[in-house]
C-alpha cells in the first residue's frame, strides 16, 4: 500500500512514552487490486433477478466499495463444438445469450467505476470432458486443451467486442480437487501446468492481455503448494500473466508459510471467495479478522466474498 496520504511522522502514546514511527512514502510493501464479490447463476435463468437493480449496484459501489466482480463462465456459450479448428472462431456457433445476461450485469458495475471482471469456469465445455457432462467432475480430454483455450479466448473476445466489458481475469477451474454433483471438472497438478501452458499460448497468439489465475483451490497449505509447483518449476508456465488464487480455508502461521513459498515467483495471492459468516455484527468481525488475516500474513491482493445477493436467509451472501 503506498501510504502518500500520510504524514512522514506520526506519533503515538505508549504507557505515556512518546514513540516516534518513520514512514517512507516512496516505499511500496504490498498492491491491492480490490475487494468484490460474486455473481452466480447456476440455474442459467434467462434474466437476472428482479432485485438487480439500481439500488443493488449503488449499494454495492457507492457503500460497500466493491471494485472488482466475478462471474461464472456460462458453458451453454458452446454447448457443441463451434467447428474442428480451435485456431479459427466460427462466431455463428457461439451461444451468447447466456454471456449477454453476465454482461449486461458487468455494464452496471463498469459505469459505476467497477474496472475489474474475473470469469471463474466451473467446467469446460461438455464435448471436451471424458464423461461428455458438465456435472460430477470428469477431466478436461487431452486432446481437447487446444479446444478448451478458443473457448475462453471467444468469451473474452466477445466481451469486449460486444459490451465492451475487459474481463481482466480468468479463473483455470474453480476448485479443481473436487468431484461436485454441480458443474466441476477435476485436474491433478500436472494437468492444470498444462491448461495453464495452452491458455497462455492462445492468449499470445490471440493479442490477449487476460490474466490467468490459479489454482482456486481451498487455501489447504500443502494442496495449494502441490498445485502450483509443476507451474513454478516448469521454465514456459512459470512466467504465465496472472496470479496465484485460492478459496479461504487455512488462517494464521500457513498463510504466512504460503507468502513465503511463492515470494521468489514475484506473483500476487488473489482470494477469489469465502462465505458463511453470520449476518449478525459478531459476523461481521469475524470477516474482518479473516479480511486482515489474509491480507496482513498471506500478503494477498484481493478479496471476494461467495455472492452479491442470495436471498434473504442465505449466510453465503453479502
Amino acid at each position: 500500500l503506498t501510504l502518500a496520504s500520510l504524514p512522514f511522522f506520526c506519533h503515538v502514546i505508549l504507557s505515556q512514552n512518546i514513540q516516534t514511527i518513520s514512514i517512507d512514502v516512496d516505499q511500496k510493501h504490498q498492491t491491492i487490486e480490490g475487494f468484490g464479490t460474486c455473481v452466480i447463476d447456476f440455474l442459467d435463468d434467462p434474466e437476472m433477478p428482479d432485485h438487480f437493480d439500481d439500488s443493488l449496484y449503488d449499494m454495492a459501489v457507492y457503500d460497500l466499495g466493491l471494485s472488482m466482480i466475478r462471474f461464472s463462465f456460462p458453458q451453454s456459450m458452446e454447448w457443441k463444438n463451434d467447428n474442428n479448428d480451435p485456431d479459427i472462431f466460427n462466431w455463428n456457433g457461439f451461444n451468447m445469450e447466456q454471456l449477454n445476461k453476465r454482461m449486461k450485469v458487468a455494464q452496471e458495475f463498469q459505469k459505476r467505476g467497477v474496472k475489474k471482471v474475473l470469469v471463474s469456469t466451473w467446467s469446460p465445455p461438455e464435448f471436451t470432458k471424458t464423461h461428455q457432462s458438465t456435472l460430477f467432475g470428469g477431466h478436461l480430454r487431452m486432446d481437447m486443451y487446444e479446444e478448451y483455450a478458443e473457448n475462453f479466448s471467444a468469451m473474452v473476445i466477445a466481451a469486449k467486442q460486444n459490451w465492451g466489458v475487459n474481463v481482466g481475469a480468468i479463473g483455470l477451474q474453480n476448485e479443481l480437487l473436487f468431484i461436485e454433483p454441480y458443474k466441476s471438472c477435476i485436474y491433478n497438478p500436472y494437468q492444470a501446468r498444462e491448461a495453464v501452458r495452452v491458455l497462455q499460448r492462445k492468449f499470445q497468439r490471440e493479442g490477449i492481455v487476460t490474466k490467468i489465475i490459479m489454482p482456486e483451490e481451498m487455501m489447504s497449505l500443502h494442496r495449494m503448494k502441490a498445485y502450483v509447483s509443476p507451474t513454478i518449476e516448469d521454465k514456459e508456465t512459470s512466467r504465465f500473466n496472472g496470479a496465484f488464487a485460492s478459496h479461504r480455508l487455512d488462517e494464521g502461521e500457513n498463510l504466512e508459510r504460503w507468502a513465503n513459498f511463492i515470494a521468489s515467483t514475484g506473483k500476487q495471492s488473489w482470494m477469489t471467495e469465502t462465505s458463511g459468516h453470520a449476518t449478525t455484527w459478531q459476523g461481521a468481525l469475524e470477516l474482518a479478522e479473516d479480511m486482515y488475516q489474509y491480507l496482513v500474513l498471506g500478503n494477498y491482493s484481493a478479496w471476494l466474498y461467495w455472492q452479491i445477493s442470495g436471498g434473504k436467509e442465505n449466510v453465503y451472501a453479502l
